[in-house]
């Protein structure tokens, strides 16, 4: 008895000799700045992502079709009006007239810059000209395809005498067809197909030249058109807006006298009909780029935690029999790891969600399953290392279950190296579902998911660089974030890596 007591007692130095070890490991990771800088982006977004619905003005699907494509920092608000105090009460009537006043000046500045923009858009020309060209290709496509289907009807008729003619040889008939009429016919018809073809092959083969060559000339100047159109429709809504807010309210209690002296004879009406601020800016559906980044951080954090939560478990319960056991249960799994490995990651996981299909769920397990062989050999190496020591070597004395040897004295002891590549493991499993999102086969629309929307934006990139700019700096953050926190923690768990 005294014996075992022995071993407990030494068990339990083990344990609060660990405690102090993580008590040292706080304070070597707040000594590195980086680490710690990491580490307030990390927890900053998940708090953005925890309160994403309270910190954002709508939901990341509503779409103003009229909004589409602003740029940052688009703001929509009508000012308030300064108005008289008569007699030590507001005007009212005289700021409503004031007011309005206001809102008609703003209705014709929009107007004429509404009518400007008609000038200068001249989206029609080139649209009708290059519908002239493809009418003019279509009717030569047209005649030669006329032609091709008489051929083929005299052939057909030709087919069907010859048919005929066979079966009135079958019953000894004395049947005579002439069917030379035909065959003039059909190879008249043929040389009118073969001189239309050589007559028109080359005018064929201008107009797709004529096409390909007005295409890229004016496909730039085609598709900023196409914005100033949008622009245009948006500029139409907020004089639709102005003219539903005529003739103005106002309301006592909108307005305050101003400053501090009773005796002002001015005050201060607010008439706001409406106030819209896109930090952001908006997308091709006109959704607010700010929210949507804002409520992709909960979907990219959601992604990435538990990827690497699957990727631990089956890793982990792999690697940490296999490196406590050893014999042939660790030959079989590592090399199952090894075919693994051989398999580029992200080509696995296109692998997977191929065969799942795709979707938020089948994202997780793909790229969790895709992490998995290097969480496993990690923990085989780090349960390699602990497993030879004495306080193991005491728990077997004392007749300690294998099970409760490996999950409560080796695995806590080999923690430091499982959370540091957890960590890392986090920002390669966001990357790998962006990738996937961004080439369709991850996290479908309308969900904001940062990569899907990289994916969106690329048609937009030349004319409205901040339709990926946003998401792409949102994914490239949270990376630098993580792999900064994952350094830190190495170099805090093991200080004789850093030097």
């Amino acid at each position: 008895m005294a014996k075992n007591e022995v071993l407990e007692h030494a068990i339990s130095d083990q344990k609060v000799k660990k405690r102090g070890q993580w008590g040292m490991v706080w304070r070597r990771l707040k000594r590195n700045k980086m680490a710690m800088f990491g580490l307030g982006i990390i927890v900053l977004l998940l708090i953005i992502a925890i309160v994403a619905s309270y910190i954002t003005p709508s939901g990341y699907d509503y779409q103003v079709l009229g909004d589409r494509l602003l740029p940052p920092g688009t703001h929509f608000e009508t000012e308030g009006v300064t108005c008289d105090v008569v007699a030590g009460e507001i005007d009212i009537a005289g700021c409503e007239e004031r007011i309005q006043a206001e809102l008609e000046d703003e209705l014709a500045e929009l107007e004429d810059e509404l009518a400007e923009l008609e000038q200068e858009v001249d989206l029609s020309e080139l649209e009708d000209e290059l519908a002239e060209l493809e009418d003019e290709l279509e009717e030569l496509e047209d005649e030669l395809e006329e032609l091709a289907d008489e051929l083929t009807a005299l052939e057909d008729e030709l087919e069907e005498l010859e048919d005929e003619l066979a079966d009135a040889d079958s019953e000894d008939s004395d049947l005579e067809i002439d069917t030379s009429d035909l065959e003039s016919q059909i190879l008249v018809l043929r040389d009118e197909i073969a001189t239309f073809t050589s007559e028109n092959g080359d005018q064929i083969l201008f107009l797709e030249d004529e096409i390909a060559t007005f295409t890229s000339e004016n496909g730039d100047r085609i598709s900023y058109l196409r914005g100033e159109v949008a622009r245009f429709t948006s500029l139409q809504n907020q004089i639709s807006n102005i003219e539903d807010a005529l003739p103005a309210t106002i309301q006592e209690d909108t307005c305050e006298i101003d400053g501090d002296d009773e005796d002002s004879d001015e005050a201060t009406c607010q008439f706001i009909t409406g106030s819209t601020f896109y930090l952001f800016g908006t997308d091709h559906l006109g959704r607010d780029i700010y929210t949507r980044i804002v409520y992709g951080a909960r979907v990219s954090l959601q992604v990435g935690l538990i990827s690497i939560s699957i990727a631990t478990l089956i890793g982990g319960l792999l690697g940490a029999i296999a490196g406590y056991y050893g014999g042939h249960f660790d030959t079989i799994v590592m090399r199952f790891m090894d075919v693994l490995l051989a398999i580029p990651g992200i080509l696995l996981a296109i692998s997977i969600v191929a065969a799942l299909g795709p979707g938020i769920r089948n994202v997780m397990i793909a790229v969790g399953i895709g992490a998995t062989p290097v969480e496993a050999r990690v923990i085989r190496a780090s349960v390699m290392q602990v497993r030879d020591q004495e306080f193991v070597e005491a728990a077997k004395a004392v007749g300690t279950s294998d099970l409760r040897i490996v999950f409560k004295h080796i695995l806590p002891n080999a923690m430091a190296q499982i959370i540091v590549q957890a960590t890392l493991g986090v920002a390669g499993a966001i990357l790998a579902a962006a990738g996937l999102s961004f080439i369709g086969l991850g996290i479908q629309p309308p969900s904001p998911e940062w990569g899907a929307m990289l994916s969106e934006g690329r048609q937009h990139l030349r004319d409205h660089w901040h339709v990926t700019t946003f998401p792409g700096i949102a994914i490239m953050t949270t990376i630098f974030a993580l792999n900064l926190l994952g350094d830190g923690l190495r170099d805090a768990l093991d200080p004789k890596l850093k030097n």
